[in-house]
């Protein structure tokens, strides 16, 4: 049997789609434009080149998602909450950033291994900084822009279970396939265990590293959650050396460092 029309449907689907992405992105844009005297449903009509109906749709559908509002005696729209709270996301992972240069390089220093600074963004981690210490034997597993199915990695395992029991769940169901390149050392039975073990202990740790897709020994890593006054994780910071470098006299200092730089870049960003 063809498969023609079913494919030609799903590309009918997706144009579809991404045409109505690029229009409520153009709307709200025109309606950012207008300001404190928001807008007017002719003048977006106009400017957009869309007809009244249209135009009532995908403003409708914006205001239900909170993106847009509408205020109900002039009838003209303006941004709505959750933008803001989207943009205050966007500004904590800026803010976060910038709070810990300081901190990061004094923790380079003090170990002279590779720092890592890591958030959470949806079911994964993303390294957002890594610096580099003057040990000739480095570990650069992450490069900045990388990211990891929440829970791989030393990092990603203290954000994970700073979480609440009901956000690791659902973190742990969401990602249950995309552990499998990571088994034997990962998986949602594994990392269950894990995060009992990192809350019990205050610190996470890893003992692996991902090379051509393979999980191979030969790193061990330390992690410590950044986590805001309201117990809310925002990120992790996170020391990768050889093991001999993690070996257990060394590692209580490591990881005292680790400490002292998340409480540092805690308190900055929540002051910035």
């Amino acid at each position: 049997m063809s498969t023609a029309p079913i494919e030609e449907t799903e590309l009918t689907e997706s144009r579809t789609g991404t045409q109505a992405v690029e229009r409520a992105v153009r709307l709200l844009q025109a309606v950012a434009a207008c300001g404190d005297a928001g807008a007017r449903l002719t003048d977006l009509v106009s400017d957009q080149g869309l007809s009244k109906p249209t135009v009532r749709r995908l403003l409708a559908a914006l205001i239900e998602q909170k993106l847009l509002s509408q205020n109900e005696t002039t009838r003209r729209y303006y941004l709505g909450l959750e933008l803001f709270s989207l943009g205050a996301l966007a500004g904590q992972r800026l803010n976060l950033r910038r709070a810990s240069v300081d901190a990061l390089a004094r923790l380079t220093d003090e170990t002279q291994d590779t720092v890592f600074l890591s958030i959470p963004d949806g079911r994964d981690s993303l390294c957002i900084a890594r610096y580099e210490g003057e040990y000739p034997i480095r570990t650069l597993t992450m490069s900045v822009g990388d990211r990891r199915p929440m829970g791989v990695g030393a990092g990603s395992l203290a954000i994970l279970s700073a979480m609440s029991d009901a956000d690791v769940d659902e973190v742990l169901r969401s990602n249950v396939s995309r552990y499998v390149p990571y088994a034997p050392e990962i998986s949602v039975d594994r990392l269950r265990e894990k995060v009992q073990a990192t809350r019990a202990a205050g610190v996470a740790s890893s003992t692996f590293f991902l090379s051509d897709g393979k999980v191979m020994p030969g790193m061990n890593a330390i992690g410590i959650p950044i986590v805001t006054a309201l117990g809310i994780p925002i990120g992790a910071v996170s020391v990768a050396a050889v093991p001999e470098r993690l070996a257990p006299e060394r590692r209580a200092e490591v990881v005292a460092f680790a400490r002292k730089a998340a409480a540092e870049i805690a308190r900055l960003t929540v002051a910035s």
